[in-house]
């Protein structure tokens, strides 16, 4: 599936660490933002061992949605 990022065991690209620390930023429960000069709403749940995110957005103003499910298969989450 395209977009679709799988594991592996090498180091983490410099856009999946940019990725991974403004995603730690995001606190848990549903939040207001910006992006590309649109407003949308976020809400993220993380699971107690930190081995799993879910986050859902929506552009508040048009039809745009993001989703996924992360989940860590092997150590703790990034601090």
């Amino acid at each position: 599936m395209p977009g679709t990022m799988t594991a592996c065991r090498e180091t983490p690209s410099p856009l999946l660490a940019t990725f991974e620390d403004a995603l730690a930023k995001l606190p848990d429960g549903y939040v207001d933002g910006h992006f590309d000069q649109r407003s949308w709403g976020v809400t993220v749940k993380r699971s107690q061992d930190g081995k799993r995110i879910w986050l859902y957005g929506e552009e508040l103003s048009g039809t745009d949605i993001v989703s996924f499910n992360l989940y860590r298969l092997a150590g703790p989450g990034r601090s």
